[in-house]
């Protein structure tokens, strides 16, 4: 239980990834960082279910890499868009 927020954040992550690919229609208007974006979705899902089997320091950093990098793409593709 004490790796919960660490599966939910890398979960929002993924979710935050796929609404903003749909509001945006990034497949269509931005293909590049579309697939950048899908590329870490799934790195998100697969940090999901690898966070419960670290050491809690090192799940904390892998989700917030995830996070600085999530904004950091849909900042991206707020400039680019």
């Amino acid at each position: 239980h004490r790796h919960f927020l660490f599966v939910a954040g890398a979960l929002s992550v993924t979710a935050t990834l796929q609404f903003a690919r749909h509001f945006l229609e990034a497949p269509r208007h931005l293909p590049r960082l579309d697939r950048a974006m899908k590329a870490l979705a799934v790195g998100a899902l697969l940090a999901a279910a690898a966070v419960v089997l670290l050491p809690l320091t090192e799940a904390m950093g892998l989700v917030i890499t995830l996070s600085v990098l999530m904004v950091l793409l849909l900042l991206g593709a707020g400039i680019t868009g």
